[in-house]
């Protein structure tokens, strides 16, 4: 497996729910104005309120604020970019009061899809401090945390704050995933919204590694008729296999299969001219291709990334001919809809480095190809 995606993965040991504990090791926040504090007029900063009415009242002293939940069902909420490095184990320690009659939870929302992975009660008796640990699942990228009030009852939250802990200070179970979205790594179908947990490859300039992620298709017989199960790609940081329009790629761009390919021909996980089964015409080699598509810097002049491509005919393809270069061209001009760019590693289209999600571990958007390029 490549470092880099080593990297990212984390091998960590994470850990499951339970009340108690301490947290008083090494730590960071993951919620902004945790004490309810800082006030934007008459609405609450940093926290959403999804449903009822949230109003600042004070707590056990009237110089301390604090957020009065009012309505049958109240739902205030914050999101956080948290993952496995960050927040292995969440220790969650809450302040409440409220009356009988209101019911207080704390629910988990990992990578922010909208489903409730966990959640447990509040216990809210005059002022007194409750603390959770919730061992995160091992892979997952934002958590949106959730408090959640039912019953018309008068209750006021003074504290939630939620810190993101080391892995052994937590212990037991993790959180279990069964509706994860796509993109998100796997281990099994069972945890993948989509149903199907697949292999996907994991393009880098000098390898190609594979890695496990929710899907929404297997193969074509998943698809409709005029689609091919393909890799696709969402904000997550890996790709996953998709219904998507076939024959749609260019040459350079990563694919699973041939259907998705505008050649027909999908080579070492990437649109290509040639392979194995797909021989070329004129009898030349099938060679990565090697010169670079005229930009200068950014080009992946070496490795993986380059194209499959028949080398026989380099240089030599006349007017109208498929190019992906302009050292392919007689005429050493070979045009398109401007150029395919890849993340390397990883392999999704891209215009800047900004948008390859291990950017921050030096991945880099490179040049593969004219984009359809055709000689003039």
């Amino acid at each position: 497996m490549d470092p880099r995606l080593s990297k990212l993965l984390l091998a960590v040991a994470l850990t499951a729910p339970f009340l108690g504990g301490s947290s008083s090791c090494t730590s960071n926040d993951l919620l902004a104005n945790a004490s309810f504090d800082l006030w934007c007029g008459d609405s609450l900063c940093s926290w959403d309120v999804e449903e009822g009415e949230v109003i600042q009242v004070p707590t056990w002293h009237q110089e301390d604020s604090g957020a009065e939940l009012r309505g049958e069902r109240v739902v205030l909420s914050q999101t956080t970019p948290a993952n496995p490095s960050t927040a292995a184990c969440v220790s969650f320690s809450l302040i409440a009061d409220a009356d009988p009659g209101a019911e207080l939870s704390l629910e988990l929302d990992y990578f922010d899809d909208g489903s409730v992975d966990w959640s447990g009660p509040i216990p809210a008796d005059d002022w007194q401090s409750v603390q959770y640990n919730v061992r995160s699942p091992d892979w997952f990228q934002d958590l949106r945390f959730r408090v959640v009030k039912q019953g018309d009852a008068r209750a006021v939250i003074a504290q939630v704050r939620a810190e993101g802990l080391s892995p052994d200070q937590c212990s037991g179970d993790a959180v279990v995933l069964d509706d994860a979205p796509e993109g998100a790594t796997c281990a099994s179908s069972e945890m993948c919204g989509g149903g199907f947990c697949e292999s996907i490859p994991y393009l880098n300039s000098s390898s190609v590694s594979q890695v496990d992620t929710c899907a929404s298709c297997e193969t074509e017989l998943d698809c409709e008729s005029t689609q091919a199960c393909g890799l696709d790609w969402s904000d997550l940081s890996y790709g996953f296999l998709s219904c998507l329009p076939a024959r749609q790629k260019n040459l350079g761009e990563a694919c699973q299969g041939d259907g998705e390919c505008g050649s027909g021909i999908c080579t070492d996980n990437q649109c290509s001219e040639c392979g194995t089964a797909d021989p070329c015409d004129d009898g030349g080699a099938c060679e990565p291709h090697s010169a670079p598509p005229g930009i200068g810097t950014g080009y992946a002049a070496t490795g993986e990334l380059r194209v499959q491509s028949c080398s026989g005919s380099w240089g030599s393809r006349v007017s109208g001919d498929a190019c992906i270069s302009n050292d392919d061209c007689s005429s050493g001009a070979c045009q398109g809809d401007g150029y395919t760019r890849v993340c390397d590693p990883d392999g999704r289209p891209c215009d800047s480095d900004a948008d390859c999600p291990l950017v921050d571990i030096g991945a880099t958007c490179v040049t593969v190809a004219v984009s359809a390029g055709v000689c003039l």
